[in-house]
């Protein structure tokens, strides 16, 4: 029988758990998901405070990638039911967060080798009194 996912394993990145779903897209929807991110205009991502995007900045150090966004739409609705499946899988064996859906659409990030593109290690922050709602 196949192994569907791996969880939870016992190595650690920088002191976290990490973990992962095998074969979770076919290679026709893995595709189809780039093309749909291929067709949406990209910007170049910045570093900063997602609540303060008028002061966000190119930082080559951390982050060299262009970015869209792919949101819920008649289009990708197969792509967000797929993905909700997983995520309520994993949570409901190993975390039993609550976890109430998607709070924004999925960030489709494209690097270049041709520009060294890279986004270095981070833990996403929200500033001193800001809360994150991101769980998994």
């Amino acid at each position: 029988m196949k192994r569907h996912y791996a969880f939870p394993l016992n190595t650690t990145t920088h002191g976290m758990s990490t973990s992962f779903w095998v074969d979770g897209f076919t290679k026709q929807e893995l595709k189809t998901i780039m093309e749909i991110g291929d067709n949406i205009e990209k910007e170049k991502a910045r570093v900063g405070d997602s609540n303060n995007m008028e002061q966000n900045s190119l930082d080559n150090d951390v982050r060299v990638t262009d970015i869209s966004w792919i949101n819920p739409t008649e289009n990708t609705e197969w792509l967000f039911e797929k993905l909700s499946f997983i995520v309520q899988k994993i949570n409901h064996d190993y975390y039993n967060y609550d976890l109430w859906g998607f709070q924004d659409g999925l960030q489709y990030s494209v690097y270049s080798h041709q520009d060294s593109g890279h986004y270095d290690w981070h833990i996403d922050s929200f500033g001193q009194s800001q809360h994150s709602c991101r769980k998994l």
